[in-house]
């Protein structure tokens, strides 16, 4: 097993390679459409996501940048019930511990943008459920361009569809659009994704649902996106050169106070979008046809061809998940959902052929990481002349997305380290800005297809099935995975 640590500082930087505009990391946060005004519908915005965490750094952002205006861009967010803006935005602007501070300018730009900087404001009350609470949207709307967001559980996901249709908001105006944007993970499992899939398909117009998965606009994903594409590169990444391969999604935060995962565990929650999408990027093959819909197709067929190791999978909870004084909500059900998994697998396809993959994903351990590593057994001549090593020298290429956008390789005979540039093409930014952008532009390739939701939950379903005949294994909060790995 490869060490969970990220690499220390390299000895050298590596010398960069000149710089053009790569066309998939164009696919992602570029675009050459305009940029049209467009309401925006926040389901869900008194929720943590929303009012604490990424999607509100995302629109803090996009309002002290100007990049949208609350004039002809308003994000108009919805609660349950009625709540007046005062009490809204005192949460909002404190936060809790895992959110970000926000600059006094951030925080008036954003009241400006969601248009709770007037004394009668509030968060409108839509209960997702009643398909006329919907139709109090229709009067300022009229037949302007609309994004609905659903920052919802997905067993609502369903009946938002199904009232944003029979409501007629999902109706598109001449020459306009509407566009419904639902959260990870696409259904509770396979049979929920499946029912979501035929519902899409027969409602609504291709390309008008489109599914979020913000691991996708990362700085960091796309970073590791223009790596991986390049040629240079690209030549290293099969069976030829690869000894190895692991996927680590990492997090020392321990998530027992949250309802969702509590419900559903690590497998449902991360391994079944996030870590396999992490995968599908980094393994997929390269779709000569430059388009949204020809690379989610490339990480789908990935997706689809992944084997796995049953006798290799397992399971485990840190101590104390289900004790209050270590974060669980005081009174709430024992849970038995997973905080960490690891198991390994092949990838039936000519470029992998007999490559040993593995996919660790954990909670509570020691440090935050999400990436990949990959051991080459030699390096190819052109790699190994741009990074000023011995051709067929050995390497450890080490990417990094979360919590910072690092791509390290190491070379173990001659004991150095050096650091490739980052794409100074790749905007530094909440993910959510860059989705956000791209749902109102309508540039698709940064969103999931269902086709590679459908084919994620058969290896969700293959590991859920075999958790069920396996104790989990009990851990230490704080512990690095080379420990639970002793287990």
């Amino acid at each position: 097993m490869f060490p969970s640590y990220i690499p220390t500082p390299p000895a050298y930087v590596a010398q960069a390679p000149t710089q053009t505009e790569n066309p998939f990391v164009e696919l992602l946060v570029g675009s050459t459409r305009p940029f049209p005004s467009c309401h925006f519908y926040v389901f869900g915005a008194t929720g943590d996501l929303v009012s604490k965490r990424a999607v509100r750094d995302a629109m803090v952002q996009l309002a002290e940048s100007h990049t949208l205006s609350g004039n002809k861009d308003p994000f108009v967010l919805l609660g349950q019930q009625d709540m007046p803006a005062t009490a809204y935005l005192t949460g909002f602007r404190t936060g809790d511990s895992e959110s970000k501070p926000i600059s006094e300018e951030g925080f008036e730009a954003f009241k400006k943008l969601a248009r709770l900087d007037q004394p009668d404001a509030k968060i409108i009350g839509v209960s997702v459920k009643d398909v006329a609470d919907y139709k109090k949207l229709a009067p300022e709307l009229g037949n302007d361009n609309a994004v609905f967001y659903g920052a919802l559980p997905p067993k609502l996901y369903g009946v938002l569809m199904d009232n944003l249709r029979l409501s007629g908001l999902s109706n598109q105006p001449t020459g306009g659009y509407r566009r419904i944007l639902l959260e990870k993970p696409f259904g509770n499992d396979s049979s929920e994704a499946r029912a979501l899939n035929e519902k899409l398909v027969h409602d609504f117009k291709p390309g008008q649902v489109l599914l979020v998965d913000h691991f996708l606009a990362y700085p960091g994903m796309t970073n590791m996106l223009s790596f991986r594409t390049d040629p240079v590169v690209d030549e290293a990444l099969n069976s030829k050169y690869v000894e190895k391969f692991e996927i680590k999604v990492l997090e020392s935060i321990k998530s027992n106070d949250r309802p969702y995962f509590r419900d559903t565990g690590l497998v449902r929650d991360m391994v079944q979008n996030h870590a396999i999408q992490v995968f599908s990027t980094m393994a997929c093959e390269l779709p000569a046809e430059k388009s949204g819909d020809a690379l989610r197709a490339q990480r789908e067929q990935v997706i689809k061809n992944i084997v796995v190791d049953e006798n290799s999978a397992r399971f485990g909870q840190f101590e104390g998940f289900n004790d209050s004084a270590h974060g669980s909500p005081p009174g709430a059900p024992p849970s038995k959902a997973e905080t960490y998994v690891s198991f390994h697998f092949k990838v039936n396809s000519p470029r992998w052929n007999n490559v040993p993959f593995r996919l660790i994903n954990a909670k509570g351990v020691d440090h935050k990481r999400s990436g990949v590593d990959i051991k080459l057994r030699a390096l190819p001549e052109k790699l190994a002349a741009r990074w000023g090593v011995t051709a067929n020298e050995p390497a450890i290429i080490h990417t990094t997305m979360n919590p910072e956008a690092k791509i390290w390789v190491d070379f173990p005979a001659s004991k150095k380290s050096i650091e490739v540039p980052y794409d100074s093409h790749v905007p530094d930014r909440p993910p959510y800005s860059t989705l956000f952008c791209q749902a109102i532009r309508g540039e698709t390739a940064i969103f999931a297809a269902p086709a590679e939701s459908l084919a994620a939950w058969r290896v969700a379903d293959q590991l859920t099935g075999l958790m069920q005949s396996r104790p989990l294994i009990s851990y230490k909060a704080g512990v690095s995975i080379e420990q639970i790995d002793d287990h």
